[in-house]
This record gives structure tokens, C-alpha cells and sequence, in this order.
């Protein structure tokens, strides 16, 4: 399982997982692993901090940050997931090749 170091607010590697839910994040997330979704047009990454405890969400496209935040609720994370994730399989609906 592949791991994700450097991240903020992390002060150790986490094991990383894939999502295709809002509800799989949340479990993913949970579990202390990082949620992650990628597609050809972005890709988005959720975890949560060790130094808050608030959750962190990212979303990048072509190795620039679009949107990265912190959330205290699970419920604004999914708001936001809602917002962003659309926009990361954009490109992919239209060529029939969704993840």
C-alpha cells in the first residue's frame, strides 16, 4: 500500500487508500490512512491532521494546488467533496472512461 509523507499537519507517513464515495473517504479517513481520488483531470487528497485534529483536503490539477483547506466537520469536508469532485472526472466522463 503506498504512503504519503510531508503532508501538513502529519508528523509520520500514512498509509494511503483510494476513494469513490464520499462515505469510502470517510471510512478511509477514519482509519488514519489518507484518502485519495485521481482521474485525468485532478486529483484529490483527504486526511486528517495530527496537530489540530481538523481535516485537510486538497485538490490539484497538472502539479498546482487548486483548493486546499482545513474542516472541522465531516459534513463541510463533504461539501466541498461535492464541489471539487465533479471537476476532477470531468474530462474522463466525456471520453466514456470514468474511474
Amino acid at each position: 500500500m503506498p504512503t504519503m509523507s510531508g503532508a501538513p499537519g502529519c508528523m509520520r507517513k500514512r498509509m494511503c487508500e483510494r476513494f469513490l464515495s464520499y462515505s469510502g473517504a470517510v471510512k478511509i479517513i477514519r482509519r488514519g490512512h489518507v484518502a485519495l481520488a485521481a482521474d485525468d483531470n485532478g486529483s484529490i487528497s483527504i486526511w486528517r491532521r495530527n496537530d489540530t485534529g481538523k481535516l485537510r483536503a486538497g485538490f490539484y490539477r497538472y502539479l498546482f494546488t487548486v483548493d486546499e483547506r482545513d474542516f472541522a466537520t465531516f459534513k463541510e469536508m463533504r461539501d466541498w467533496l461535492r464541489n471539487w469532485y465533479p471537476k476532477m472526472a470531468a474530462q474522463s466522463e466525456k471520453k466514456g472512461t470514468s474511474a
